[in-house]
């Protein structure tokens, strides 16, 4: 009887020490992409539905974001994603155009370019998406261009990286 006591305590207790070690984690994913032939930076961001949802909450948006968007979502979202990605060369900031959205199981996919004729040699990458939301969002970031492709974790305490391009 004492010892089916000990693995029924046992078998209670399993569930409170995973949960000890549970952590959490948030993560998105930036790809940038220089299209030399369409003298273009093109980005494709991937973030869960549901944290994106709790960042336009904390803007003033509460919404639902779904397969299709009403059009003042989208703008919302557009304008959300402006505010957080930038791509800077000297002191010239790129303006970003809405490209699209879409969104597959609890992802969602935001597409955005800008014009750029060419690589400047040096710029910098901003991305703060989500760090309204969670303290320790990392914003992966990959960057590609003429074969060559570089990888960044971007945090709330180190939003920002410098490129060396030529």
């Amino acid at each position: 009887m004492l010892k089916s006591s000990k693995y029924l305590l046992l078998l209670l207790a399993i569930p409170f020490l995973l949960a000890a070690n549970y952590h959490k984690f948030y993560l998105s994913l930036f790809q940038f992409k220089y299209a030399k032939a369409e003298k273009s930076l093109q980005c494709t961001a991937k973030i869960f539905t549901d944290d994106l949802e709790l960042a336009l909450k904390k803007n003033g948006m509460e919404v639902s974001l779904g397969k299709t968007l009403p059009d003042s979502v989208e703008k919302a979202l557009f304008h959300y994603t402006q505010k957080h990605t930038h791509f800077n060369s000297g002191n010239k900031s790129l303006s970003w155009k809405w490209v699209g959205y879409e969104q597959e199981n609890d992802v969602c996919f935001i597409y955005i370019e800008s014009k750029l004729d060419s690589l400047p040699p040096k710029a910098s990458i901003q991305v703060d998406f989500l760090h309204e939301v969670y303290d320790d969002q990392i914003n992966l970031v990959h960057f590609e261009a003429n074969g060559t492709k570089q990888s960044f974790n971007l945090s709330k305490r180190n939003p920002s990286v410098q490129l060396s391009l030529q």
